[in-house]
């Protein structure tokens, strides 16, 4: 039995996307923690307690990424992560606008445990939420 809520690492650069889905993981669970980083650099930074983030005490149980950020995107995010030996195991779920079948495979291929394309709304975004929970094995 879990003694804490999920955590969870929002990987996106867009705000309104930020806002949207903290609010909804907050509608789902209350006690759920969520941190939010706009590129891939800046969640490697978060995860390895780099840069501005050196005194990170947060400790994600999964992360939820968009495909097309500036400087770091989605997949070279996704494939940085996998080659680190302790962030290799984390659990990483694609949200994006991006509808290339192709590029799913890639994602898959490199990590990702699953794809899912924007827009969404409140209920299909809980519902993903409690779809990350349980194939994490993570209870909210």
């Amino acid at each position: 039995m879990r003694e804490s809520a999920p955590k969870i690492l929002l990987v996106d650069d867009d705000q309104d996307d930020h806002f949207f889905m903290k609010t909804v993981i907050n509608e789902f669970n209350p006690y759920m923690e969520v941190r939010s980083v706009y590129n891939g650099v800046e969640a490697l930074d978060f995860l390895l307690n780099k840069g501005d983030y050196i005194n990170n005490d947060f400790a994600p149980d999964l992360i939820l990424t968009d495909v097309n950020m500036p400087i770091l995107n989605g997949l070279e995010f996704l494939k940085d992560l996998k080659k680190n030996p302790v962030l290799k195991d984390l659990p990483v779920f694609i949200i994006s606008t991006s509808k290339n079948a192709q590029l799913e495979k890639e994602y898959i291929k490199h990590g990702a445990v699953k794809y899912y394309l924007k827009p969404i709304s409140t209920s299909d975004l809980k519902g993903i939420i409690s779809d990350v929970l349980v194939q994490s094995g993570l209870t909210a």
